[in-house]
């Protein structure tokens, strides 16, 4: 399991919950998304991510050596390219 700054753990929920929308399901969806954000394993909830909205973002603090190996492990991870078409 990851475990990344507090920051980009926050940063991650807000972009996945509030600014990203639903491809299909709607507002009943944005509402569900809405929840208050609980602590989850980083690599699976981004992947799970792609299931639900179009764009991902993750964002970046300069710097950080483990946000870097973060993103790396999650280039290699194998459950990647099914789940994403453009980097």
């Amino acid at each position: 399991m990851a475990i990344l700054p507090i920051g980009l753990g926050l940063l991650l929920t807000a972009l996945t919950a509030r600014i990203a929308l639903p491809q299909t399901r709607g507002r009943a969806a944005l509402s569900e998304n809405l929840r208050d954000p609980q602590p989850e394993d980083a690599t699976h909830a981004i992947l799970e991510a792609f299931n639900t909205f179009q764009i991902v973002a993750i964002g970046d603090f300069h710097n950080v050596q483990e946000i870097k190996d973060f993103v790396l492990s999650l280039i290699r991870n194998p459950s990647l390219p099914r789940l994403v078409n453009d980097i």
